[in-house]
């Protein structure tokens, strides 16, 4: 870059000495204002040149900068091209970052390793104490507390788990945990009963949680529990629930209540001493309500946990309540202009808060197990009002139907549906079943086992929200599936952004060379019909043909196979 501007420079001065030495001074005098000229155009050339190879690249270095201040992973590195003194730099810098995630990589290395460490002496104490046990006397047994991690261990624990959630965008929990009133136990039992019920408490404690959970003992009445790699913050409230009831089930005819602190990573803290300080916080506030509840730091938080609790306990009774409905949407063919099919869309009436869509309970169902129970009835719904319609003389074709995660996991699932549809007497040609790309990838020969097993009944397959994840074209041309819908985040952009339309493109163009059909989801505009119809798309779905219905409204759009008139 330097010798550059130097030669931009030294061809400038030679003009000028060549003006000068060639024309003469008399030449010069009039000719000032082409020299001007001359000067202004190369003053501009040199102004231009410099922000462009030089302002601009050190803009970029700084932008790119900000992203590795905002974002530290391995995989955010400084990217600039060119060969001079900002390419070095950002060489340099790379070089630096990679030398920092190397030394946090072997941190972390060295911080499980001690971990283990410590939990194989933690063992060994605990082998070591078990026969120290034995050899008591006999009217001694039963009497000593049982040995849990201590403080150390635990925060060892925590720095490793706040390190992971860290690099891998995780979260994990911090529950502090108090017995309501325990210190007057020792004045009211005989012997050693607190000793008795405090060993109760612990193995009612350790059996609410996981096995990758850890709990440890800060003092007599007092115990610190580590959540660790959970997927939402709601999960430490349904473990703080299940703390709050076993631990209340009375032990000895005494009854006992505990109270819990809940701090979240990153939320509430991005160190050891941050999260135990907000959980310590949490737990004041659950003591100042009264006890017997647990509270999180951020009164936001236990709002939105509260209501999950809610819900859970209201979902847990909807079917035996007939409160869950299947609403259904259409599915057009575009060129032909007839419906090719329906999806059934699940719905939970409740008494309370009226109708609530899916986002809203599904994860709470996946969460708490009851996503098979659901399921299974939203299968067998769907299945029977088909076959209604068939039967009171409408044209026949397909409902289709979401398969959750949970479901298709199940590995009695094509049982279940093979079930399911002789009970119904449904012609299996006429279900369809949906399943996320993101499933069917998680687990690829399973997933293609399962899907073949599935097929072998009769039933249509596809692939739902395709593009939202990351199918191989190679798995994807070996499943036995016959249709993928676009997501409908790609749709929405179609026909103003050229990436989203590049992208819905290039879906069609591999569908169709695989044999498949296209369905466009989330289409709201004619404009974006109109563009779908001139790329081929096979069929949409989406607000501009119907909102979901229930049964009753949706077959209004049908006709009887008697009925010649277009709808």
């Amino acid at each position: 870059m330097k010798i550059k501007t130097k030669a931009l420079i030294a061809t400038g001065i030679t003009c000028l000495l060549l003006i000068v030495f060639t024309a003469g001074f008399r030449i010069v005098y009039p000719s000032l204002i082409g020299m001007g000229v001359i000067v202004i155009v190369l003053l501009s050339g040199l102004f231009i040149f410099f922000y462009r190879y030089i302002i601009r690249r050190i803009e970029t270095l700084n932008k790119q900068l900000n992203q590795v201040n905002f974002h530290p992973s391995d995989t955010v590195q400084i990217t600039l091209s060119g060969k001079d003194e900002l390419t070095e730099i950002a060489a340099q810098i790379n070089e630096t970052l990679d030398n920092y995630h190397m030394t946090l990589h072997r941190m972390e290395q060295q911080a499980e390793e001690k971990l283990n460490e410590l939990q194989k002496s933690h063992a060994t104490i605990q082998q070591i104490t078990t026969r120290i046990n034995l050899l008591t006397p006999e009217n001694k047994k039963g009497t000593d507390q049982q040995a849990l991690p201590n403080r150390a261990i635990f925060n060892d624990a925590l720095n490793k788990a706040i390190s992971h959630a860290k690099r891998h965008n995780k979260i994990c929990a911090v529950l502090i945990i108090n017995i309501d009133a325990f210190k007057n136990i020792p004045d009211t039992l005989e012997n050693n009963s607190g000793n008795q019920i405090l060993n109760e408490m612990i193995k009612r404690l350790t059996g609410a949680l996981r096995k990758e959970d850890l709990v440890a003992q800060l003092g007599s009445e007092e115990f610190i529990v580590l959540l660790n790699d959970i997927d939402k913050s709601k999960f430490a409230s349904i473990v703080a629930e299940k703390i709050l009831q076993t631990c209340t089930q009375p032990i000895n005819d005494f009854y006992l209540t505990t109270s819990i602190g809940i701090s979240i990573y990153p939320d509430d803290g991005a160190s050891l001493e941050d999260m135990l300080n907000s959980a310590d916080s949490a737990l004041f506030m659950a003591k100042q309500d009264g006890g017997n509840k647990y509270r999180f730091h951020k009164p936001e938080m236990d709002m939105e946990a509260h209501e999950f609790i809610r819900l859970e306990t209201d979902l847990k009774n909807a079917i035996d309540r007939n409160e869950l409905i299947l609403y259904y949407q259409p599915k057009l063919y575009i060129k032909k202009g007839s419906i090719a099919g329906v999806e059934a869309l699940l719905r939970w009436a409740h008494p309370e808060s009226g109708i609530i869509n899916p986002v809203k309970f599904i994860s709470i169902a996946e969460d708490t197990g009851l996503m098979m129970k659901i399921g299974e009835w939203a299968l067998r719904e769907a299945c029977k009002t088909n076959k209604y319609w068939q039967d009171e003389g409408y044209e026949h074709f397909a409902v289709a139907l979401n398969l959750s995660p949970r479901q298709f996991q199940h590995p009695d699932i094509a049982k279940t549906i093979k079930t399911i549809l002789k009970e119904s007497e449904l012609n299996p040609k006429y279900l369809e079943l949906e399943i996320s790309e993101s499933t069917v990838m998680d687990h690829i020969e399973v997933a293609k086992s399962r899907l073949e097993a599935i097929k072998a009944i009769g039933v249509q397959l596809s692939i739902d929200h395709f593009g939202a994840g990351y199918t191989s074209i190679s798995h994807l041309k070996q499943f036995p599936v016959s249709t993928i819908k676009i997501d409908q985040n790609y749709i929405k952009g179609i026909p103003n952004n050229p990436d989203d339309s590049a992208i819905t493109n290039a879906f069609i163009g591999l569908a169709h060379n695989l044999g498949l059909e296209v369905v466009a989801e989330g289409v709201e505009t004619g404009e974006q019909v109109q563009y779908l119809t001139l790329h081929n798309c096979d069929m949409v779905q989406g607000y501009f043909l119907s909102h979901p219905l229930p049964a009753d409204k949706i077959v209004l759009q049908f006709k009887k196979l008697m009925d010649r008139a277009l709808f």
